[in-house]
Parts: structure tokens; sequence; C-alpha cells
């Protein structure tokens, strides 16, 4: 669930409604019980100190919020993958589905996330892999594009 930052807007806003609910109050006490205006001059300040308060807050919390942020590098490696995959139109939803649940094929990525992820050189391995799974087989087609895109983002760096 992503926080969505408030617009300067609110806070005005909050702060129109708390001036407007503050000087309601003091018309109140002023015309009903007979209060004199100069028992609620602090109680003018409480709608600019509360918004106050209530910003600096947002505004701290939003500070360290995207201090704690980090990528999560194993799911852009899978969903670059899956972006491929899609886009050659070779796969259904159902074969997406049947490969996500699939807990061989799922070990197998990771593995290849891995020699990825640490620039293991020796690339062999992820061949090794097309020979666990049936010829024509989706899971094989699959590992054929995992294997495509790490070989590719080796040209590239």
């Amino acid at each position: 669930m992503k926080k969505r930052k408030k617009p300067i807007r609110f806070y005005v806003l909050l702060l129109l409604f708390m001036v407007i609910f503050t000087g309601g109050y003091t018309a109140y006490m002023v015309i009903a019980e007979d209060v004199p205006v100069s028992e609620f001059y602090t109680l003018w300040a409480l709608p600019f100190v509360f918004v106050g308060v209530y910003l600096f807050g947002d505004k701290l919390t939003e500070k360290f919020a995207t201090k704690k942020e980090t990528k999560d590098f194993e799911a852009l490696f899978l969903d670059a993958i899956s972006e491929k995959m899609r886009e050659s139109g070779e796969f259904t939803i159902e074969d997406f589905r049947r490969l996500q649940e699939d807990p061989k094929f799922q070990k197998y990525v990771q593995i290849a996330y891995y020699i990825h992820r640490d620039d293991d050189p020796d690339i062999d391995k992820l061949y090794d892999f097309l020979k666990k799974f049936k010829d024509g087989s989706k899971e094989r087609k699959a590992m054929r594009y995992v294997i495509d895109f790490i070989e590719e983002t080796r040209k590239h760096d």
C-alpha cells in the first residue's frame, strides 16, 4: 500500500475549517455567555499550532518513509522477463498462472536470478535448466526467455 502525499490544499482547508469552527465558538461564547473576547486570544492560536504540527509530522514521516524504500531487484527482474513474454504473445494468462504455481520452474527462475545478480560467469548452468523440461513445454519456452534476458543484459553491461 503506497502512501499518498497530501497536497498543500489539504492543510489550507483544514486550517480554514478550524478557523471557522473557532470563530463560531468564539462568537457563541461572546454573544450567549457574555465572555470577553480577550479570553479567546490563546484559543485562536490553536488552529495554526494544530495544522503546523500536523504538517510537520507528515513531512517528517514522509522523509523517513522515503529513506526506507528499497528496490526489489528480483521483482524488477521478473517483471522485465514477464513483459518480454507478454509481448511475444506465446503465453496466455493461464500459462502465466501455471508457471507461477510450478515449484520446479520457480526454483530454476530463482537460481537464474542469483546467477544474473551475482554476474556468475558460468551461464552454462542455465542451459542445463532447459534440459530439465520437456521439449515444447511452456516451462522450457519460458526458461528460454529467462536465459535470453540474462544474456541480453550482460551484453549491455
